[in-house]
């Protein structure tokens, strides 16, 4: 087993200790916010690409303990879920911010970041979840949709970037005609079922 695999299990091992505290978050969130059940499930699979986008950038030089680094990025990324759904509203010193790629505890606050929206339409902006998650994690992924049934298959590609770029829920939904709903939930099932199946074929 090569270093890179070594890792990569171990961080498979780490989200699964986070299960219950992504549970227990998107619990809150849900009882909190009243939201609908369906979109508990869909902060579960936000928490869970939190946590491996959190491992990859976790400095212990910043003094900061990992569990509370990881805690601040699971409920940042509920949080995000839930503000560009327009479930809560965000703060004011969030609205005066690019908030949506502020990492949270040592993000600098002066450092003065934007996106072009227009050179991100089709594509996530550089350090996006899925942008790192993929790069990371692409072999295995792509090795496990091959399983999947051709509907899963196109969904995860079109997302995932690997039918010519990266295509948003929405475009999936209009091009397959499915609803953006049910793409939630398949990408919320496969992401989770893919943490099992890495762990079982490392």
């Amino acid at each position: 087993m090569n270093n890179n695999q070594r890792n990569d299990n171990s961080d498979v091992n780490k989200i699964n200790q986070y299960i219950k505290l992504i549970n227990k978050l998107a619990s809150k969130f849900k009882s909190e916010f009243d939201l609908p059940y369906d979109e508990k499930q869909d902060l579960k699979s936000e928490g869970i690409i939190a946590v491996l986008n959190a491992l990859k950038k976790f400095d212990p030089s910043r003094g900061v303990k990992e569990s509370t680094y990881i805690y601040s990025c699971i409920e940042n990324a509920m949080k995000k879920y839930c503000i560009e759904r327009g479930f809560i509203k965000p703060s004011s010193e969030e609205m005066n911010e690019d908030w949506r790629i502020l990492d949270p505890i040592w993000e600098d606050k002066n450092k003065d970041e934007s996106i072009d929206k227009e050179s991100t339409k089709h594509n996530p902006p550089k350090g996006s979840d899925y942008e790192m998650f993929i790069s990371q994690y692409e072999k295995d992924y792509e090795r496990y949709i091959e399983a999947l049934n051709p509907e899963h298959q196109k969904i995860i590609k079109m997302l995932c970037g690997w039918e010519g770029k990266f295509f948003t829920r929405k475009e999936v939904s209009e091009i397959l005609n499915i609803s953006t709903k049910k793409i939630r939930r398949i990408e919320a099932k496969r992401l989770t079922e893919f943490l099992k199946f890495k762990k079982d074929h490392s």
